[in-house]
């Protein structure tokens, strides 16, 4: 009987514990919801434009969430339209951290999937949802939100095109025949489904494709009329390419069953509704559109016309009508935009062109100097702060600080503070002929830059600046192409001796002085046969160098990340191992914050504080970071040992 009256105690006691450690779900009054403290202005305008799709939209930040509970969390940036139903995400944070910056198309992405027109000012709501890891973010007893915040949002036009499609390569593109901006599309699938339009600009000569590339059927020139505005087309692979007689807009039209094409001559303008001219329209090749500034009466309609064949009207939302007897409104100085890209689709826009309110520089102030050390490589050299730009009610979608016309450091356009790093001034400051070790003028302004392209810069501030010297590491094993020119900076180890570790990939480097062609070595490519973990040293008077591919424990290299090290939170920095010694060392500037460690420039395995120690390290798929409350230079010292998810962590300050 004792035995059984001991194991029913035990059965309750694990229950009772049981319930303890168990939060009740499902009351949300338990949990502690994130609490944006940056992102998207409240209330402002944005113009969404494709040409600034891959720049970052806006910057959020918020504080964590809490579910009373030991959990990771997860977070989503949500947005919808304000009064109507639907939601999209526009970035999934699944590591616990707490910032994120998604990008224009993230956003325009988001409002297309909720049905918002293009090219029309939508009010919306942005937020951040939190929830339990794994969870059921629909589930509320699993998840929290932030507070809303609205703002209004211009999204740009993604055409949605049929699979019934050619591409048309040709000079006016770069003979690329999976550009999907630049086809014809078929008219009718149903009752003619041989036959293809477009409004395209041409030049020189072109060619119709199915594509991929140019596996797939081609039609070239067989013969033409004298025009040579139609004529007859040739499957051969060898056929020749079609000939446009000038170089202009031009109504498409061809016919896979018939093998035969046609061109008309456009000459768009807007014309009133009486069918007078009010302005030319330009086509933009790089937008693939047609535009034109106009000053319009708001007692008018206007339309676009190419030929007496072809005008449009307005249609339902942004929509184009062909030969529509319905005009486009406005009243005041615009631009009125056309867009053919899917002729079967043809949208509009008119935007507002109000005049920009420049920023103004206010610190630092004309005649400041700053004397330059790369001991202080990561410490910040200087604030720059700027008075708010505006268009109208229209905020700029990011500010760039530069010297001249080399960008320095870009935030978003709710932000009005950046603060330039030692290598940041340096770099500007070598950018603009400055001369190492010697004090020198340079010109720094802050540019908003707004939606559509335009930018309004602020008056030039004259500082001057020391700046030293550096050598980079340049190359298609740096950055997987030679297309992009990024130097990684060595480290001066004394006179003329510089070193470096890195990861690089398969391909060449060279090395190159202050971010200039001028003085670069060897005269041949260096080949980099495999991706890896390399040590390269220099000497930069003789121009000799080692290259060397290390081995590292468990094949993983290691960088410090979080809001306290150079990059914040993305990218992280890069450690340096010492083989002898089995650790890996940051040696440079941290700020008041937090940070942890990463291997492979991924989240998947951290390394971060225990929970009795800052110098003993657990490691796994979500560590917590390591707190720093004064700012300075500082020497961090770890050991990652995979193996048993353990390392170790000091950190010294430097004493100058």
């Amino acid at each position: 009987m004792k035995k059984i009256h001991i194991y029913l105690l035990l059965v309750l006691f694990a229950f009772s514990c049981k319930n303890l450690r168990e939060p009740v779900l499902g009351d949300s009054s338990n949990f502690t919801p994130p609490v944006i403290t940056s992102g998207p202005v409240e209330g402002a305008q944005y113009l969404l434009v494709e040409d600034s799709a891959a720049t970052t939209f806006a910057t959020y930040v918020w504080s964590s969430a809490s579910f009373n509970l030991n959990t990771e969390r997860k977070y989503a940036i949500q947005v919808k339209a304000v009064n109507a139903d639907g939601v999209q995400t526009i970035a999934t944070i699944t590591k616990s951290d707490t910032t994120a910056s998604p990008k224009v198309e993230e956003l325009n992405g988001a409002m297309a999937a909720l049905g918002l027109a293009p090219e029309v000012e939508h009010e919306v709501e942005t937020w951040i949802l939190a929830t339990m890891s794994e969870a059921d973010p629909d589930n509320q007893a699993y998840s929290t939100t932030s507070d809303k915040i609205k703002f209004k949002a211009t999204p740009y036009y993604q055409p949605v095109i049929t699979d019934k499609k050619l591409g048309v390569p040709g000079d006016h593109q770069g003979w690329d025949p999976d550009n999907g901006k630049t086809v014809v599309v078929e008219v009718d699938p149903t009752n003619n489904a041989s036959t293809f339009i477009g409004y395209l600009n041409l030049n020189q000569n072109f060619k119709f494709a199915t594509g991929p590339a140019w596996s797939g059927t081609n039609y070239g020139f067989k013969s033409s009329a004298a025009d040579q505005l139609s004529g007859d087309l040739d499957i051969d692979p060898n056929a020749g390419n079609i000939p446009v007689p000038d170089a202009g807009d031009y109504y498409v039209s061809m016919s896979t069953s018939g093998l035969k094409y046609t061109l008309e001559k456009m000459n768009w303008m807007v014309v009133d509704k009486e069918g007078t001219e009010v302005a030319t329209m330009g086509y933009v090749a790089s937008k693939v559109r047609w535009e034109a500034s106009v000053t319009l009466e708001a007692s008018k309609e206007y339309f676009f016309k190419g030929s007496d064949n072809h005008s449009f009207g307005a249609g339902e939302g942004n929509l184009l009508v062909l030969n529509g007897t319905t005009g486009m409104k406005g009243e005041g100085t615009a631009k009125m935009i056309m867009t053919l890209i899917n002729p079967a689709e043809p949208v509009y826009s008119i935007l507002g062109k109000e005049p920009i309110t420049l920023p103004e520089v206010t610190s630092p102030t004309a005649g400041s100097s700053f004397a330059l050390s790369e001991a202080n490589f990561y410490a910040p050299a200087t604030e720059v702060t700027w008075t708010a730009s505006v268009r109208g009610k229209e905020t700029p979608i990011n500010y760039r600080v530069q010297i001249g016309d080399n960008v320095l450091m870009q935030v978003g356009g709710d932000v009005l503070t950046a603060t330039l790093k030692t290598v940041d001034l340096n770099r500007g400051a070598l950018g603009a002929s400055g001369t190492p070790g010697s004090a020198g003028d340079v010109n720094l302004k802050v540019v908003a830059v707004y939606g559509d392209g335009d930018t309004g810069a602020s008056d030039e501030v004259t500082v001057s600046v020391t700046p030293f010297k550096v050598w980079g590491v340049v190359g298609s094993a740096v950055t997987g192409t030679w297309d992009v020119i990024q130097d990684a900076i060595m480290k001066n180890v004394s006179g003329d001796d510089y070193t470096i570790q890195l990861k690089l990939v398969a391909g060449e480097i060279k090395f190159r002085e202050n971010y200039d062609w001028s003085n670069n070595f060897p005269s041949a490519n260096i080949a980099v046969a495999s991706d890896g973990w390399y040590e390269i040293t220099i000497n930069a008077a003789s121009k000799t160098h080692t290259l060397t591919k290390m081995t590292l424990p468990d094949d993983d290299y290691w960088g410090i990340i979080g809001n306290a090290t150079p990059n914040g939170w993305d990218p992280d920095t890069d450690m340096v191992y010492d083989t002898n010694a089995g650790t890996w060392t940051f040696t440079g500037y941290l700020a008041e914050g937090e940070y942890k460690f990463r291997a492979n420039d991924s989240w998947d395995y951290q390394m971060g504080k225990s929970a009795d120690s800052d110098d003993v390290l657990e490691g796994g798929g979500n560590q917590t970071s390591i707190q720093i409350g004064t700012a300075g230079n500082y020497t961090v010292t770890c050991t990652f040992n995979r193996g048993n998810n353990s390392g170790t962590h000091s950190r010294t300050p430097i004493v100058n």
